[in-house]
């Protein structure tokens, strides 16, 4: 078995729809969004872990209550 972190270092990459566990999926979305958005004009590049966890540093539940607003 690999260790926890090993997984995070890997590239993840699409297999086509893999159906384990009776899992099924259906295609979804606009066909024309490749060609209307291309790998380049995406918002935010892929990054290393390590920037994604100073990215996300600050994330957490908001403390909402009904007294107070969040």
């Amino acid at each position: 078995m690999r260790d926890a972190s090993s997984k995070y270092d890997e590239i993840q990459r699409s297999k086509g729809d893999i159906f384990d566990n009776g899992a099924f999926f259906n295609q979804s979305g606009d066909p024309s969004w490749k060609i209307l958005f291309h790998i380049e004009n995406e918002m935010i590049k892929a990054k290393l872990r390590a920037y994604v966890e100073w990215f996300i540093r600050f994330v957490g539940a908001l403390k909402c209550s009904l007294v107070k607003e969040c």
